[in-house]
C-alpha cells in the first residue's frame, strides 16, 4: 500500500509540475506574442509616420522645385524684356541724325577729350558729316573751354556703326554708343527693371 501511495504522490506531484509549466509556457507565450505584437504596432506606427514624412518631404520638394521654375521663367522673361529694352535704345542711338546726332555727338566728345589736340576714330558713314563743319565747331566749343581746339578725323575708320573713339597721346576713350549703352546698362539696370516691373528685382 505504501508504494502505490508514493507511486501516486510522485505522479501527482508530476502532474502537478506539468501543469505548472504549462502554465508558465502559456504565460511566456502570452508575453512574447504581446511583445512581437506591440514592437509589430511600434514598427508600423514608425513606418506610417515616416511615411507621412517622406510624403510631406516630396511634396515640399515638389512645391520648392515649382517655385523656383516659376522663379527661373519669371527672371528669364524679364531678362528677355530688359534686353528688348536695350535693344530698342541701342536702335535708337544708332538711328539718331540730324541736328540730334550732332547735340548728342558734340556733348559726348566734349566730356571725353582731355587736350582738344586728340584724334577720332570715326565710322566710314560719319566721316562726311564731321568733315561738313561740325568738327571745326566742336573744335570752337572746346577753345571756349580753354582747351586746344585742334581734334582732327583719324585716317582709319572705326570698326564699330556708331559713335567715336578718342585716340589720346596716354590713352584712348572708346564712345562707340553701344559701349556706352554697356555702361549705361551696368550702372542703371536695377531701376530700368524696376520701372518696367514695378517692383523690386
Amino acid at each position: 500500500m505504501a508504494i502505490d501511495s508514493i507511486i501516486e504522490k510522485i505522479i501527482s506531484e508530476a502532474q502537478a509540475d506539468a501543469a505548472s509549466i504549462e502554465k508558465e509556457g502559456e504565460e511566456k507565450a502570452a508575453r512574447l506574442v504581446e511583445a512581437f505584437e506591440k514592437k509589430a504596432r511600434d514598427e508600423q506606427e514608425a513606418l506610417k509616420v515616416k511615411s507621412q514624412r517622406d510624403v510631406a518631404e516630396i511634396h515640399n520638394r515638389s512645391q520648392l522645385i515649382s517655385r523656383l521654375e516659376v522663379r527661373k521663367n519669371t527672371l528669364a522673361a524679364r531678362r528677355a524684356m530688359l534686353d528688348q529694352a536695350f535693344a530698342a535704345a541701342s536702335r535708337r542711338l544708332a538711328e539718331l541724325s540730324g541736328q540730334k546726332w550732332e547735340a548728342f555727338t558734340e556733348k559726348l566728345i566734349l566730356e571725353s577729350v582731355a587736350t582738344g589736340r586728340e584724334k577720332l576714330r570715326v565710322p566710314q558713314k560719319d566721316i562726311p558729316l564731321y568733315k561738313n563743319g561740325f568738327l571745326k565747331r566742336v573744335n570752337g566749343q572746346l577753345e571756349k573751354r580753354g582747351l586746344a581746339g585742334r581734334l582732327t578725323l583719324e585716317e582709319e575708320p572705326a570698326d564699330f556703326d556708331a559713335g567715336f573713339m578718342v585716340i589720346g597721346e596716354e590713352s584712348d576713350v572708346n564712345c562707340s554708343f553701344d559701349i556706352l549703352l554697356d555702361d549705361v546698362r551696368a550702372a542703371c539696370e536695377k531701376e530700368v527693371a524696376a520701372i518696367l516691373f514695378e517692383d523690386r528685382v
